[in-house]
């Protein structure tokens, strides 16, 4: 094994995982909004990716974008590089980020999405280099934060 196939394989699993944790966590707030059928809507179709075999998915990608694909004239990526390679290890993968992610966001009850403003969370005087009684910046405010409410 060499030094270069240890890079590569890195910077493919992190990209590919980054990239499969923001897709998840922007599709879990956007099902967060949705009605419920639509919401049931979106969950099939990312169960049914989750459950694709990945054989199928490269060979679908290779099929539309490999050098011999039926949309290469039109959109001239390729697949078969590392690129294309992190693109299909976040198409596989992020429907995992979103089960966890909605599946706790669900659990969460209405009391604890309510945010009290940071004023009454804090208490008076405990925002850094700013004094709530006179709107001006006092000397050290920034040494101490209390805890609580």
């Amino acid at each position: 094994m060499s030094w270069v196939l240890l890079k590569n394989s890195l910077i493919v699993s992190g990209l590919a995982t980054l990239m499969a944790l923001g897709f998840g966590l922007a599709t879990a707030l956007w099902l967060t909004g949705l009605d419920k059928r639509w919401r049931n809507g979106v969950l099939a179709v990312a169960a049914i990716a989750l459950a694709l075999p990945p054989f199928v998915v490269t060979n679908c990608w290779l099929h539309y974008l490999g050098s011999n694909g039926v949309w290469r004239g039109w959109l001239p990526l390729n697949i078969a590089s590392v690129g294309g390679t992190i693109w299909i290890l976040t198409l596989l993968t992020w429907p995992l980020t979103l089960f966890a992610v909605w599946g706790a966001w669900r659990r969460l009850e209405p009391a604890q999405l309510v945010e009290r403003p940071l004023r009454n969370r804090l208490g008076p005087d405990s925002v850094p280099f700013v004094s709530t009684r006179t709107g001006r910046a006092r000397p050290g405010g920034g040494a101490h934060i209390r805890a609580g409410g």
